[in-house]
Formats: C-alpha cells, structure tokens, sequence
C-alpha cells in the first residue's frame, strides 16, 4: 500500500505529468511506425505512401557579456555573466504521407525542453477547383519570409535571423498555395489564429492574414546562376492585444538584451526578400517593415514602428552549392559531392557570414535598436548530417534608458536529420 500511495502522489507531480505525456507521445509514434510497417502500406497499397522521420539539433553554447549587458535588466534582476550550457535545441520525430495522391499531410512533434510540442500538424488538398490551388488546414508556418520558410534543416546559420521575432511563425489556419509560371514562382496565402504550442486558439481572437509571393526573374540551376525575388505582407488584428519582441539574442541559451511587449488594435507589416547563386557562392538578404496602430482601451499606448534587414553571404570550399527549390521559393538540402568517411572523402565545407539589424527606435516603448553579427563554418559529412560552428555578436541600444550591451557567444552544433 505505501508503494501505491508513493506512485500515485508521484504521478500528481507537475514533473511526472510531463514526463510521461513525453513518453506516452514517443509510445505513439513507435507503434504507429511499426504498425504501418508491419501493416505494410507503403508498400501493398499503391494508394497509401507513408515517410517517418525526425531530426536531433544539439548545441554547446559557451558565452561572455560586456559590463553594460550584464547590468541590463532582465525580469528585475540584472542579466550578470551569461551562462554557458548545452541544450537539445530540436528533437523531433514526425510522420508524413501521402493519401490517393491528392492528400498530403505530415503531424510533427518536438520533445525537446523535455514536453512534447506539436509542429507542423496539418493536411493539405492537392489541385483544388480553385486554379488548381493546393489547400493546407492545420498548424504550419505562415507565408512569410524566406529565412522562416526554409527549413531549420537546411539553414547556413545555427540560429535564424532575429527579424523573424515580427513574423507570424507557426499558427494554426488554413492556406491556399501553387508554384506557378512551370514552377518558377510560388504564390501563397492564408488566414489564421494565434495558437499555443498545441495548435489550439481559444477566444474572441479575430482571424489574421499572410501572403507571399516569389519568383525566379533569372536562371534555375544553381550551378549556373539563379535571381530569386520575394514579396510578402501579414495583416493581424488580435484580440490578446499585444505580441512579444526580442531583440538579438546572440544563441538561444542566452537572453535577449533589449526588446519587450508591442501592445497593438492593429498589425501591418510587409516584407521583401532576395537570393543570388552561383556555383559555390550565394548572398541573400530581406527587409521587414512592422506599423503597428496603438490600441483604444490601453492608456498611453503609441503607434509603433520597427524595421529591420540582414544580409548574408555563403561560399563552398568544396565546390557545392545551395540547393533551391523553386515551387516553393526555399532553400534545400545541400548534398556533398563526396560523403567524409574517414577514408579520404572530405564532405563538404561552407563558410557564412550575416550581418542583421532590429531597428526599434521609431518606438515609445524604450525598446532601442540590435545589430548582430555571425560568422560561421558548415561542414556536411553526408546530406543527413553536419557540424555547425558560429561565432556571434550581439548589441543592443535602449535608447531611452541610455543602455549599451554586448553579448558574444559560440555555438556548436551537431546535427542529424533523416
């Protein structure tokens, strides 16, 4: 009887609750896997193709603050000296397939942070009536942005630029996408909710709106040179009122040194993208214009305006290039001309560098201005797997409170997707 008593007290706990919604999670992915491959539908059913995988994204993060940034501010308490540690940036295992050749759908979860989080969880109806149009329900990331689009696979940097604070992210919606001109371009648009980590909206939220559009004004092989051009624009009118932004957090095992609440009525923001390859070398670059329109009911609140732009700079010693998927207007995944096996295959090897800026000055709310830059080396033993090393600078200016802060950071990152 004490065991019971201790094992029932033990399951009410906050830790064990998560710990076995964690595992339960994982329980359904292995005996869904195994039962479709025991049942064998990809195989004896021609009208059912099904796909499991997942990714592991492990960081080491060794930091260092100048005495500016460790006196910022953080949750009332001064930041200090920043720590270092290692975390489990992603760990995700997912399932997607393929019903009758007109449904596609994939359920995604992430356990890393140690509960389960869900994704991308959607399905999406191929070559609808509507101009053949595929349409996508579900929780999935919102059109907008190229670096947001690309997957975290495929990235060149460890961490994505910080303009992506502004977009909308994953929520939970429904979208209408096509590549056009014989996929040369891609179009998208969609209207959604803000959602929590489970892809639920509860509320008088109203509904928002996404679009992009990007095409390929020059070339289609990356070897040989590719232009690519993107445009996108978000339109929210949330009834929570307000959405958080970070400024320039060097790695994500570190805090952000400036930043805050953006209270808004209203949302308006337009973005431009741009993308050159050639052979072994590539730059790419986006701008993002936010106008926000200060809520009625809120005393003191201000319209707002906040912009921000990076660009980067990519080169293969090795000779490869940045694979590029037209119909969606994304970057691929980059396969080495040789996989490093320990017996004179190299694999190959990509050095980056980005410089970004969060400009939040145009604001009332003291939230200053970031500049962040990133230099890094990519080695790819084989196209599932990599070592990623960045080298980062992080510095923020609250300008109203008259703050300086400089966070550098080192990040390395070991990386397996399948």
């Amino acid at each position: 009887m004490t065991v019971i008593r201790a094992f029932t007290e033990f399951t009410q706990t906050r830790f064990a609750s998560r710990w076995i919604a964690t595992v339960g999670a994982l329980a359904v992915l292995f005996v869904v896997a195994a039962s479709a491959s025991a049942a064998g539908l990809s195989v004896s059913d021609e009208n059912i193709k099904l796909k499991v995988g997942g990714r592991a994204h492990f960081d080491l993060n060794f930091l260092s603050a100048d005495d500016d940034a460790k006196g910022t501010m953080v949750d009332g308490e001064p930041m200090g000296d920043p720590a270092d540690g290692v975390e489990f940036r992603r760990l995700r295992y997912y399932m997607s397939g393929e019903l009758y050749g007109i449904i596609d759908f994939k359920f995604q979860l992430d356990f890393a942070g140690g509960s389960a989080s869900f994704k991308d969880a959607y399905m999406s109806l191929k070559n609808t009536p509507l101009g053949g149009a595929a349409l996508t329900v579900g929780q999935f990331y919102q059109p907008f942005g190229l670096e947001t689009q690309t997957s975290s696979n495929y990235m060149s940097f460890i961490e994505r630029d910080q303009m992506t604070e502004l977009h909308p992210d994953r929520q939970s919606g429904l979208m209408l996408s096509r590549s056009v001109g014989d996929d040369q371009g891609s179009v998208a648009v969609s209207t959604f909710r803000k959602s929590n980590s489970q892809g639920k909206s509860v509320g008088d939220a109203n509904w928002n709106v996404a679009g992009r559009v990007t095409f390929l004004p020059m070339g289609d092989n990356t070897q040989k040179g590719l232009l690519h051009l993107g445009g996108a624009f978000a339109l929210r009118d949330d009834a929570s009122g307000k959405v958080s932004v970070e400024g320039a957090a060097p790695s994500n095992f570190s805090p952000a040194i400036n930043g805050g609440d953006l209270p808004f009525d209203s949302w308006t923001e337009f973005g431009g993208e741009a993308a050159f390859v050639k052979g072994p070398f590539s730059v790419q670059g986006e701008l993002t214009m936010l106008q926000t329109t200060a809520p009625e009911d809120t005393p003191g609140a201000e319209d707002q305006s906040v912009m921000s732009y990076y660009g980067m700079a990519s080169y293969f010693l090795t000779g490869e290039s940045r694979a590029y998927k037209a119909a969606s207007g994304t970057f691929n995944r980059v396969s080495p001309k040789e996989n490093y096996d320990g017996q004179g295959g190299k694999g190959a090897v990509e050095l980056v560098a980005r410089f970004s800026v969060l400009d939040m000055t145009d604001s009332s709310l003291a939230m200053g201005k970031n500049t962040a830059m990133t230099f890094g080396i990519n080695w790819y033993l084989n196209k599932h797997s990599r070592v990623m090393i960045n080298a980062m600078r992080s510095e923020g200016t609250d300008t109203m409170g008259g703050i300086d802060g400089v966070v550098n950071a080192i990040v390395t990152r070991f990386q397996v997707d399948y």
